[in-house]
């Protein structure tokens, strides 16, 4: 993939979740950008930076939801919650792993975030989103 639409490949696509909606593609990367995509299109909606991760980190995004939050895997065992609209981290879910989130699931009509980490042990935490 590339933000300038060339052939030159600056990332890739690592993971991907489907919105609430089904409009829109997050798609997580191999570096610090996770993309919001319209579909059928595939214009790119949001550029969310800040993600802090390491050079090979493991890929994990899911959706609220309500469409309005995404949460993101990253270092130091944390949970990084974006807000779609701005474009901003609006909280860093921590503690919650000895060792870095391996992957992250969203239960819609639970309203729940459920994440497993390379630790070996799974945490639900509802309400992640006050």
């Amino acid at each position: 993939m590339s933000e300038a639409r060339d052939r030159h490949a600056s990332f890739s696509a690592m993971r991907f979740a489907l919105s609430p909606c089904s409009r829109y593609l997050l798609v997580a990367t191999d570096s610090p950008i996770l993309l919001v995509l319209r579909l059928p299109d595939w214009t790119v909606l949001r550029r969310l930076y800040g993600l802090d991760v390491e050079k090979f980190h493991n890929a994990s995004c899911a959706w609220h939801r309500d469409g309005s939050y995404i949460y993101a895997g990253a270092s130091h065992a944390a949970v990084y919650v974006y807000h779609v609209g701005s474009a901003k981290v609006v909280k860093k879910l921590a503690g919650q792993h000895t060792v870095n989130v391996r992957d992250i699931s969203y239960d819609h009509s639970t309203n729940r975030l459920a994440t497993c980490g390379f630790d070996k042990t799974v945490k639900v935490l509802v309400e992640a989103v006050d």
